[in-house]
């Protein structure tokens, strides 16, 4: 049996920020509006299979948290690639093909003796930045 953590605000306080930024909203998972919400999101998680053994923990976890705060199950799509350079890629065709309301991006990247770990991250980095400038669909940088 597994236990899921709660989410928790650390920051300034609520009322600060919501002056800020009026449309600003902070989900409130215990209301049963917001649970339908939860349970009609349609998710679609692109996964490099390289260092599969952190990436798969990483979907794992990620699966379970959306389950527990009430996404369907059957609402999760994953799509494997073959490393973090082709998560851009994946993702793109989820936002075509799918139209998910969400899309979440998992990889690893090692950093090794050469340039190639700084020419892949910023390319992964720039590559998801521009992703979420072109449409309306938020596409999550879960990189590590």
């Amino acid at each position: 049996m597994r236990e899921y953590g709660t989410i928790t605000y650390v920051g300034e306080n609520h009322e600060n920020i919501k002056a800020n930024f009026s449309e600003l909203i902070i989900p409130n998972f215990d209301n049963k509006d917001q649970k339908s919400f939860l349970e009609n999101l349609r998710i679609g998680i692109v996964i490099a299979d390289w260092n599969r053994e952190i990436t798969d923990s990483l979907l794992e976890g990620t699966v379970l948290g959306l389950i527990a705060y009430g996404v369907k199950e059957k609402n999760i799509s994953v799509m494997h690639v073959p490393g973090s350079f082709e998560l851009l890629y994946g993702a793109k065709l989820l936002r075509e093909n799918m139209k998910p309301d969400v899309i979440i991006c998992i990889g690893c990247l090692i950093e090794g003796e050469t340039e190639h770990f700084n020419v892949i991250s910023n390319a992964v980095s720039s590559g998801i930045r521009d992703l979420n400038l072109q449409s309306d669909t938020p596409v999550v940088f879960g990189v590590l």
